[in-house]
């Protein structure tokens, strides 16, 4: 199992939105996606 941001790497190979890339990782508050993914970017 790769890690999170491997996975978000290789889902946004294809421009995604905020939205989708939540949606992928099951995360519903964007407070939390800020928090726990968006340090990797």
């Amino acid at each position: 199992m790769m890690d999170r941001g491997a996975a978000i790497v290789q889902y946004c190979e294809e421009p995604r939105s905020l939205k989708d890339i939540m949606a992928f990782l099951k995360l519903s508050h964007r407070e939390n996606f800020m928090e726990k993914c968006y340090i990797l970017f």
